[in-house]
């Protein structure tokens, strides 16, 4: 079972909020945020209701009310679940277990669903759960580590070598098979974290790096870039 690599007793609710004002935190939200919109301007309907799933303190979630969605979080942590609720009052934040295998929400109730950074993504039951929750033509828009890129490829051998949990579980093609298999159409697929920096990186290096990861176009490369953000549009029943 795939499971967050986070201490829910001892991660602290601001630290992604706090990570966003550094370069690499920043980096990483402008992406996530433009695959967001993606998802949002390809839906058929006016905004209505959509889903966070492991909202954190709800650094995304305020871009989805503000677009004007009816937005219910998942979360693992109980004071994430809390300081998310505290951001975001319109919201409705739930306390999920790691353990859990279903997203708490109704068949065919929502319109956008967004896992960002969540190893959720690449469990074998969120596919189908996707395909239970979302409405008609509805968007998922989540992200997943590829095993079959360079950081994967690492981080997985340094992994076994230490005992620790693994963090790449699976390859870009594997997911993209699944989410077809699924009933999903894939619109896009942006390829990222390209260059070797913590989330709470500052680095003077990161804006170089990252105007390089453009300039030569890895971004278009999702088979074998280190994150993968897939935006995804599940068919009619």
């Amino acid at each position: 079972m795939i499971k967050s690599h986070f201490d829910t007793n001892t991660d602290t609710p601001d630290v992604w909020l706090r990570s966003n004002e550094q370069r690499w935190g920043r980096y990483l939200t402008q992406l996530e945020h433009g695959a967001i919109q993606q998802g949002i301007k390809l839906l058929d309907r006016p905004p209505g209701t959509a889903l966070d799933i492991g909202a954190e303190a709800g650094r995304l979630t305020r871009l989805l009310i503000e677009e004007g969605f009816d937005v219910t979080c998942t979360e693992i942590c109980p004071n994430k679940v809390a300081r998310c609720q505290e951001l975001n009052p319109s919201s409705t934040c739930k306390l999920v277990s790691v353990d859990d295998t279903s997203i708490p929400v109704g068949d065919n109730s929502t319109d956008l669903a967004i896992s960002i950074e969540v190893p959720v993504s690449e469990a074998d039951w969120f596919l189908p759960e996707m395909n239970r929750i979302l409405t008609d033509n509805g968007m998922a828009v989540f992200s997943i580590n590829n095993r079959f890129s360079y950081r994967g490829v690492l981080t997985n051998l340094r992994s076994r070598l230490t005992g620790d949990e693994v963090h790449y579980w699976k390859s870009y093609r594997q997911v993209c098979e699944d989410v077809k298999r699924h009933g999903f159409k894939i619109h896009k697929a942006i390829g990222y974290c390209w260059a070797p920096f913590p989330r709470l990186s500052d680095s003077p290096l990161i804006p170089f790096l990252t105007s390089c990861e453009k300039w030569f176009q890895l971004r278009q490369l999702p088979s074998v870039s280190p994150w993968v953000i897939l935006v995804c549009q599940r068919g009619e029943r």
